[in-house]
């Protein structure tokens, strides 16, 4: 999802970086925003490599490929830096849903209600309603448990090379 504060900091980075070739990846869900980001990207005067391999997190990145193509800046949209190191300089742009999930949630507590204690955990996308959610659970007398892994950013946030703040519920 391709929203103005996401835009704003593409640009942001351009201007302050100002590379001459970009490498460009986003997970899947973010794919049919590739032709506006490319659109963005060379906007600010630098050309666009679009990594278009399946992305499955911030461990995941082709940045061999961007050095290959003599890329000097990879953005990376929609997941967090937990620290790795990369062969281009990378930024990492965190992309959040606006979706509330108490609609769907109040729809189907009845599928959980013999359920007492729960953990709540979630990639980065939905990672901000973690605590709606806990709320709202524990509105219906759940005890709700939400940890923090090893190698996440954000409590409850689980990645696909780590799931440990899951595990240790």
């Amino acid at each position: 999802m391709l929203t103005e504060s996401v835009q704003k900091k593409i640009i942001s980075i351009l201007r302050i970086k100002k590379p001459k070739c970009v490498a460009v990846s986003v997970p899947e869900g973010m794919k049919t925003d590739l032709k506006k980001i490319s659109q963005l990207i060379e906007s600010q005067n630098s050309e666009v490599l679009l990594i278009t391999e399946p992305c499955f997190g911030a461990c995941d990145l082709r940045d061999y490929e961007a050095k290959l193509f003599g890329c000097d800046l990879f953005i990376h949209l929609g997941h967090s830096d937990f620290g790795l190191k990369t062969l281009v300089p990378t930024e990492y742009i965190e992309v959040f849903s606006d979706h509330s999930p108490i609609k769907d949630l109040r729809k189907d507590i009845e599928k959980i209600r013999k359920y007492k204690k729960i953990a709540l955990c979630s990639t980065i996308q939905h990672i901000l309603k973690l605590e709606e959610i806990k709320n709202f659970l524990e509105q219906e007398n759940k005890t709700v448990f939400i940890a923090k892994s090893k190698k996440a950013k954000y409590k409850g946030q689980i990645l696909g090379c780590d799931a440990s703040g899951i595990e240790s519920t």
